[in-house]
């Protein structure tokens, strides 16, 4: 049996409440949802349209469920030299409208588990940040139809922001696994931040992807994608984003964030997009 002396209790209490006022650092929250309802002309529920064989859809009315993510971060640690370390997570959230009760038992997902430190080198690190986890990665989409043209989320690590004089370089290197015998690894190189026009910035990228895999018959091969970039900023208040892209093997589905491992080196593909958004 355990005793607790009342006299100390309180002395207990006020302590740990000192100590964690203390240590604990502000959480920050971060979030975003949609919700709505439809229905087709001739009666019944809303029915949203995808192309057969389409990576993406239009957004705006043709979504037919709800869908929210929901994210906490916090620094753990920080210096008095600007270094830190953060913990972040994020979990998505989808269910399909019903009036009230819907079980939550297949529809929660976790999208981002990660750490991440920065500041803690001087010269071309001084602004670099070293992560590892699982996170949203430098992602490049066209909004209005929901498609990520240029996407290297998932399990991984890297470092980014690397100060090169005329640019800034990151590394990430990440895996997608399909089950206990198939794994697609990839490296991702990218320089960004090349000042070539006034407002204007340019970003080249080189992905390279292979398989680690023990099945018998096995035929994918290694995959590799280049991405060019330009962003321009102060168009109509907003900016314009010009991207082409060329890829073989796993990335010539055209998909650099869901490469075929089973692809071989003659499937190819080439896309150029323009995404231009204003205020």
């Amino acid at each position: 049996m355990t005793v607790i002396r009342k006299g100390l209790l309180p002395a207990a209490v006020a302590a740990s409440a000192a100590l964690f006022s203390q240590s604990a650092f502000a959480v920050d929250f971060f979030g975003y949802f949609r919700a709505g309802v439809g229905a087709t002309a001739g009666g019944g529920d809303q029915v949203c349209f995808q192309a057969p064989g389409a990576a993406a859809k239009y957004r705006l009315g043709n979504e037919c469920e709800n869908y929210g993510e929901i994210g906490f971060g916090t620094n753990m640690y920080e210096g008095e030299g600007g270094e830190y370390f953060r913990l972040a997570t994020r979990f998505a959230l989808s269910t399909e409208r019903a009036q009230d009760w819907e079980s939550l038992g297949d529809d929660w997902a976790n999208r981002e588990l990660y750490a991440e430190a920065g500041n803690l080198f001087g010269g071309v690190l001084s602004d670099a940040r070293f992560w590892v986890g699982k996170r949203f990665y430098q992602r490049h989409d066209l909004h209005i139809n929901d498609f990520y043209y240029w996407d290297n989320s998932g399990p991984g690590g890297g470092v980014e922001n690397i100060d090169v004089g005329f640019g800034r370089l990151s590394y990430a290197y990440r895996q997608n696994r399909f089950d206990d015998d198939l794994v697609f690894a990839a490296h991702d190189l990218r320089l960004a931040g090349i000042s070539v026009n006034p407002g204007g910035e340019l970003e080249v990228g080189l992905n390279y992807g292979t398989a680690l895999e023990d099945r018998d018959g096995f035929g994918g091969d290694d995959g590799w994608a280049v991405t060019l970039q330009h962003f321009q900023g102060g168009v109509l208040g907003g900016f314009n984003k010009l991207a082409v892209q060329y890829g073989v093997g796993p990335y010539g589905g055209g998909s650099l964030a869901y490469p075929d491992p089973d692809a071989t080196d003659d499937v190819e593909f080439s896309a150029s997009s323009s995404n231009c958004s204003s205020s």
